[in-house]
Order: structure tokens, then C-alpha cells, then sequence
């Protein structure tokens, strides 16, 4: 859980221990380059609609999403987050 003052180069530090999610540093890796292609790609096929004042619908699609993914009743805790 984050704290005040946490900052992100604290959270690998916390992702490998045992009482977190205990991965690896490779995972850690590629769940940071995953975040980053998809944060490129979604800037490439999104930005148009960005330019056409449609921003919000991204956001909005975000979201739902993240509330859908993020819900333990849907998805295991070790899945959605």
C-alpha cells in the first residue's frame, strides 16, 4: 500500500518482498516495459482522438477498465493488481 512520501523508486523495493507480491527482478522489468509499450501505443492510436477533443473517452475507457481488472470479486488479487 502506498504511504506519504513514497515515491515510485520505492514500490520495486516493496514488490519483492514475500508480504507483497515476492517477484523478481525481471518481472519487475517487463511489467515496467509492458506499462511503457502500451503507454506509446495507446499514445499512437489514441492521439488522434486526443487532437479531436476526445481525451476524455480514453480516460473514461481507462477507468472502467482498471475498475473491472481491479476487483477482486472478477479477477484474484494476484492478477488485478
Amino acid at each position: 500500500m502506498a504511504r506519504p512520501g513514497m515515491f515510485a523508486t520505492d514500490i520495486p523495493g516493496v514488490l519483492v518482498q514475500k508480504s507483497t507480491l515476492a517477484l523478481t527482478a525481471s518481472q519487475i522489468g517487463l511489467a515496467g516495459s509492458t506499462y511503457i509499450a502500451g503507454a506509446v501505443l495507446a499514445l499512437l492510436f489514441f492521439g488522434e482522438l486526443t487532437v479531436d477533443g476526445s481525451f476524455w473517452i480514453g480516460a473514461t475507457l481507462g477507468v472502467l477498465g482498471s475498475v473491472v481488472v481491479l476487483d477482486p470479486a472478477i479477477f484474484h488479487v494476484d492478477i488485478g493488481w
